[in-house]
C-alpha cells in the first residue's frame, strides 16, 4: 500500500468534506449542503457509496468533528483531537479485493454505513497526514474572510492558503496596501 498517497487522498476527502459542510455552509441557509451535494463529494473521490436521504446532519457532525483537527493550532493539540476522535469510531481493518483496484485496505467495520466508512477514512488519512515527519500539516486559510481547511502535501509544510486563488489575492491586498499607506 502507498501510505503516503492513501494519507493525501483520505486528508482530502476530509478538507472537502469540512470545506463543503463546515467552512462554505455559513452563507445562505437556503443554500446549505444536502444529500446531492455530499453524493457529489464521494463521486470526486472516486467513492461509490450510498448516500441516505435525511442523512446530511450526521454528515456535518463528522465534518464537524474533522474541523477541530484543522483548527488545531500545534501537532500535539491535533493529535490529541485526532485520538480522541479515533477513540471513538468503530475500526475493524481488513484487506478488501472489491472491484478492479486490487488488493486494498480498509479500516471501518464491513456493515457499516457510509458515514462511518468516512469518518474511519478520514480519520485514518489524517493521521497519517500528521504522523508524517512531526509537522502540523492541517490547516485554516490565512486569507481574509476565508475559512476554507486544507492538507499541506508541500514539501516544507509551511502552505498558509487552501488555494493559489486565495493566496494571490492575499498577497495583491498586502501590496496595495502597502503601496497605498
Amino acid at each position: 500500500m502507498d501510505f503516503d498517497r492513501y494519507a493525501n487522498v483520505a486528508g482530502e476527502q476530509a478538507a472537502d468534506l469540512v470545506n463543503l459542510l463546515v467552512a462554505d455552509a455559513a452563507g445562505d441557509p437556503d443554500e446549505s449542503p444536502r444529500e446531492s451535494d455530499v453524493r457529489r463529494l464521494l463521486r470526486h473521490h472516486d467513492l461509490d457509496l450510498p448516500v441516505a436521504s435525511g442523512t446530511v446532519d450526521d454528515y456535518r457532525v463528522l465534518a464537524s468533528d474533522l474541523h477541530d483537527i484543522f483548527l488545531a493550532t500545534d501537532l500535539d493539540e491535533a493529535i490529541d483531537v485526532l485520538n480522541r476522535l479515533l477513540a471513538d469510531t468503530p475500526m475493524a481493518p481488513r484487506v478488501s479485493t472489491h472491484g478492479d483496484r486490487g488488493p486494498h485496505l480498509h479500516v471501518e467495520p464491513a456493515a457499516a454505513s457510509t458515514v462511518v466508512r468516512l469518518r474511519a477514512n478520514c480519520l485514518m488519512g489524517l493521521a497519517a497526514v500528521l504522523c508524517d515527519g512531526g509537522r502540523l500539516r492541517v490547516g485554516t486559510c490565512d486569507a481574509h474572510d476565508c475559512g476554507r481547511v486544507f492538507v499541506d502535501t508541500s514539501r516544507n509544510a509551511r502552505r498558509r492558503f487552501c488555494t493559489s486563488t486565495c493566496s494571490t489575492r492575499h498577497h495583491v491586498a498586502a501590496h496595495r496596501a502597502r503601496r497605498h499607506g
